[in-house]
């Protein structure tokens, strides 16, 4: 067992894995790139030709279009996963397994809520707080007497920022323990709240290895996506002052797919950490 591993180790065995199942995998992201397209394509053909004049029903059709195909690809995103732990654990994998997760969909938002509320809830009323004080004491209301410049307003002030400043450390804090929340759900079978408390389990001083793992996917990702965006623009002529779809289509259609192939990468290392978690989590049985 593995009692260290090192980001490089991550991304090696992801790249090997991506070697070894690269047809298969290749053909799930493109299924997946296929069915955000189509759901992206019927949502403007329905809405152009015929609700093209009727803003409100526009709109409410929009948001019909944007649920439905939301959940479609959060279903998918969930089977995605269950292929990902498959091909790290050496298990063998189709492209149906992309449908066999459905079922969690419900259960992962109601995690998924879940996590918001309880990370994000403090700064929001920490800096709730701080605007309406803000409000008080530089607007003059009668009666209250408030001097923006007195030493206690000041102190005040800056008691709610430093207030703030830990309320986004711990939804930052909260977002990394509860990272894997949707493997756990996945791999153990379980619901919302176990599945949170699970991943805070394992994630435990373990953050180090999530943040640098962050870090390195979005500097690959970046580049990767950035140097085919310079290539594709000098070639096309991309005009970045008229951002629409239809003079931009090749940039956009470079980044769609670089994409195809950063998923499963990025995916296959995620889920091979997740997996070195477990394994460090599980307690060693000694046979005497």
């Amino acid at each position: 067992m593995n009692t260290a591993f090192s980001v490089g180790e991550t991304f090696r065995f992801s790249l090997a894995m991506f070697k070894k199942h690269f047809k298969l995998l290749i053909e799930i992201s493109l299924a997946m790139l296929g069915i955000s397209l189509f759901g992206s394509f019927i949502q403007s053909t329905v809405t152009n030709q015929f609700f093209a004049g009727d803003q409100e029903k526009s709109a409410v059709i929009n948001l019909l279009f944007v649920l439905v195909f939301t959940f479609i690809q959060l279903a998918v995103s969930l089977g995605w996963i269950h292929i990902c732990l498959k091909v790290v654990d050496g298990q063998p994998t189709r492209l149906s397994d992309l449908t066999t997760k459905i079922s969690f969909t419900f259960r992962y938002w109601g995690a998924a809520i879940l996590l918001a509320l309880v990370s994000v809830a403090p700064a929001a009323v920490m800096f709730s707080v701080m605007l309406a004080f803000s409000i008080t004491t530089v607007i003059p209301f009668p009666g209250l007497g408030q001097d923006p410049a007195s030493s206690t307003n000041l102190f005040v002030m800056i008691a709610m920022y430093l207030g703030f400043i830990a309320s986004m450390v711990w939804a930052i804090g909260c977002f990394l323990r509860c990272s894997f929340f949707s493997q756990v759900m996945i791999d153990k079978n379980l619901g919302a709240i176990a599945s949170l408390k699970e991943s805070a389990k394992l994630t435990k001083h373990r953050t180090g290895y999530i943040i640098r793992f962050d870090i390195v996917s979005g500097f690959l990702f970046a580049i990767a996506n950035i140097m085919p965006a310079i290539f594709v623009s000098k070639i096309f002529q991309v005009d970045y002052s008229m951002m629409t779809v239809e003079s931009n289509f090749p940039l956009m259609a470079s980044f769609r797919l670089v994409n195809v192939f950063l998923m499963p990468l990025f995916s296959l290392g995620c889920t091979y950490l997740y997996r070195q978690f477990t394994i460090q989590s599980t307690p060693s049985t000694v046979s005497l």
